[in-house]
């Protein structure tokens, strides 16, 4: 078993100094040292001459100064050479007119009546002037007395006869059983100078106003016929015949307008 630490001994004396030892490794670049303060002015005798040394490093931009107060306006510069002319420009404005002058004093002629002189020039028309203010409306004036008659003037020449209009027609049926609830085409033309009547549809035009006469004989075995006469779609006269023998007949005068349409149905 170890026991406790004893109390420490005595100091020795030194020893004697030891052999030289190796050199040591360099150790590490230590920092620069600071500035040393600046040396004395140097003499220079009145011969000698400064020599400029080497330049220095370019030191780091300083700080933007602030904006500087502006400068007074300089003297004016000497006149430019003249332009070039410039484009014309638009017209004015008319000006109003001016004031009406006084009449000058009248002038005193001491001439005496020389010979006549050559006629000149005619000068160009003047401008048109303005339109004046229309006048206060004169006072009626005083009926004048009632003139004589005149004369019976010349019969003239007699004016043309107008031709007159002649329209008519005659046909018969093409067929014995024409299509019922339709205008009936008679297409065996008896007469129809003026062709005023289609055969192809069995419709009449009027070629003018007046008034006109149709007449129809229509006759069927039996059967039960109905005929009627339309005019523009509308029927003015109807007739039916018996079942043996049906026949009808029947003339009306009508009054129609130029392009009126008739057809029996």
């Amino acid at each position: 078993m170890k026991g406790n630490d004893g109390p420490p001994g005595p100091i020795g004396r030194i020893g004697d100094h030891g052999f030289k030892g190796d050199k040591g490794d360099m150790g590490m670049e230590g920092r620069p040292g600071d500035p040393g303060p600046p040396g004395p002015p140097g003499d220079c005798s009145p011969t000698c001459d400064s020599v400029n040394g080497p330049p220095g490093e370019v030191g780091l931009p300083g700080v933007v100064g602030p904006r500087g107060i502006p400068g007074s306006s300089g003297e004016p510069g000497p006149k430019g050479e003249k332009g070039d002319q410039g484009e014309i420009g638009k017209p004015g404005v008319p000006g109003l007119n001016g004031l009406k002058g006084d009449q000058g004093k009248q002038g005193v002629c001491n001439c005496t009546d020389g010979a006549k002189g050559a006629d000149g020039i005619a000068g160009h028309p003047g401008p048109k002037g303005e339109k004046g203010n229309v006048g206060a409306h004169g006072l009626e004036g005083v009926s004048g007395p009632k003139g004589e008659k005149g004369e019976m003037g010349v019969t003239g020449l007699p004016g043309p006869c107008s031709p007159a209009i002649q329209s008519g027609f005659s046909a018969r049926l093409a067929v014995p059983y024409p299509s019922p609830d339709s205008p009936v085409p008679f297409g065996m033309i008896i007469y129809n100078l003026q062709h005023h009547y289609n055969p192809n549809t069995g419709v009449y035009k009027a070629p003018v106003n007046g008034t006109y006469s149709f007449s129809y004989n229509l006759c069927v075995l039996n059967k039960v016929l109905k005929v009627g006469l339309f005019h523009n779609f509308a029927p003015v006269v109807r007739s039916t015949g018996p079942v043996n023998l049906a026949m009808v007949s029947q003339e009306v005068l009508l009054h129609l307008n130029m392009g009126d349409e008739v057809w029996i149905q």
